[in-house]
């Protein structure tokens, strides 16, 4: 039954193509971009209404960079305050707002709560990370999280920025 209900959904990841929402009776929405994405997620909402474990309440990024970026570095980055104008880095332009949220965030890379946040590509080039949210989180919290990474060397030379993912936790 998947594809009874479709929709046209505008620009809604802000890729500048535009988006198809198709679902099905009794299961999630997706939404497909317009544009190949070198990141995408599983996920775009998360609850704050579970029980004491994590991985309740997670969502995974899937990051494919290419196999030309085999073996380099990524680094996941978020904001909530949006995708735009940007974060200059080097030669590129991290479809990311700087905040207070994207220095908390580097301070916790790798931890339970952002797992593979900072690693390496896989030989095709090909990663995940995820957001764990952790069970002491208060319910309601009605926020939106932006994601994007960036493909280093060792050195941290930026080569790449991804597109941006949202997340909204409710």
């Amino acid at each position: 039954q998947f594809g009874w209900y479709v929709a046209a959904a505008g620009d809604v990841n802000g890729d500048g193509y535009a988006d198809l929402i198709v679902g099905s009776a009794g299961f999630d929405l997706r939404l497909y971009s317009g544009k190949a994405l070198s990141l995408w997620s599983d996920s775009h909402i998360l609850d704050t209404l579970f029980g004491p474990n994590f991985g309740v309440g997670t969502q995974t990024l899937h990051i494919n960079a290419g196999a030309i970026h085999a073996g380099r570095y990524y680094w996941v980055l978020g904001s909530v305050t949006g995708t735009r104008p940007g974060i200059p880095l080097a030669n590129l332009t991290v479809p990311l707002n700087l905040d207070a949220w994207t220095l908390a965030e580097l301070g916790y890379l790798n931890t339970p709560i952002f797992t593979n946040f900072l690693g390496q590509l896989d030989a095709s080039g090909r990663a995940t990370a995820s957001i764990n949210l952790p069970a002491w989180l208060p319910a309601g919290l009605g926020f939106t999280m932006y994601h994007a990474y960036v493909v280093h060397n060792a050195s941290f030379v930026p080569f790449m920025a991804s597109n941006a993912v949202r997340v909204h936790i409710r």
